[in-house]
């Protein structure tokens, strides 16, 4: 039976990525960032994305919040951190590109990313998404 957890995720002074889910806090000491990652639960594990220091954009996913594998890399850049939501069959990507265009792409399993869409708006610093329905 699954239980419900919380889970933190940070960029340290040291631009070291760090996760804290209960009472468990990992460093992710070979991979940095100088923006605020992004968190999501999907499929029973805990995904993380971030803009590395060369202005790509990261996921990797963990059972557990403490063992961290299956980083992928996309193709993609950005200057400021991505945001990251569960939307039920995939997972959503949303990002500023280099170029100030907002950006969607999904994963069906976090591993393969596809479908991307470029919005007609721009912005130079961090997205935000929510998945959901109003009352």
């Amino acid at each position: 039976m699954a239980t419900n957890s919380q889970a933190i995720a940070w960029t340290g002074t040291d631009d070291k990525l760090n996760v804290l889910v209960g009472i468990e806090k990992k460093t992710i000491d070979s991979e940095e960032s100088k923006h605020g990652p992004a968190l999501a639960f999907f499929n029973g594990s805990l995904y993380l994305a971030w803009t590395g220091t060369n202005k790509e954009l990261n996921v990797m996913s963990s059972p557990d919040g403490v063992n961290w594998a299956n980083k992928v890399t996309l193709g993609d850049t950005s200057d400021v951190g991505p945001a990251l939501a569960n939307a039920g069959s995939s997972l959503l990507l949303v990002f500023a590109g280099v170029d100030d265009k907002l950006n969607v792409i999904s994963s069906t399993d976090g591993v393969k990313w596809g479908n991307k869409r470029t919005e007609n708006e721009t912005s130079n610093d961090e997205p935000a998404v929510a998945i959901g329905a109003f009352a």
